[in-house]
């Protein structure tokens, strides 16, 4: 039986992070700038959930005000997947495709470590398939 492995190995470590009361301009900037399309919303230092670019993508196409004047809290989403940095990678997977959820954020005893996206899901599977013969 093959040992499980965590997922640890593939996150993106220390990933940048947008504080709630920011704006969305602000946030699309970042996401831009780095090329991310997920920031966890933080207050101080405590994660409270996430904001995608789907989401902000939603606003500009719903709402015609300017995104500065639309702050990260209104949009962010409170609920989010968060596992701990030993965690399966296979349990992990499973449930981010059974649930459809875009990312998980990695925490290690409480602290918010990491994030594994969809994309990165992806990339661990090429990789697999890439080393069969």
């Amino acid at each position: 039986m093959e040992k499980e492995i965590s997922i640890q190995r593939f996150i993106v470590k220390d990933p940048k992070t947008i504080d709630i009361d920011n704006n969305l301009k602000f946030a699309l900037g970042i996401m831009h700038e780095y090329n991310i399309r997920h920031l966890p919303v933080v207050d101080k230092i405590q994660v409270r959930g996430i904001l995608t670019l789907r989401d902000i993508r939603l606003v500009q196409s719903l709402d015609h005000e300017k995104l500065e004047n639309i702050s990260v809290e209104e949009v962010f989403i409170p609920d989010v997947y968060k596992v701990e940095i030993t965690d399966p990678l296979e349990d992990v997977c499973y449930i981010m495709a059974e649930n459809r959820f875009s990312c998980a954020l990695v925490m290690k005893q409480g602290d918010l470590v990491g994030i594994f996206t969809w994309i990165d899901a992806l990339k661990v599977l090429g990789d697999i398939i890439s080393k069969r013969p």
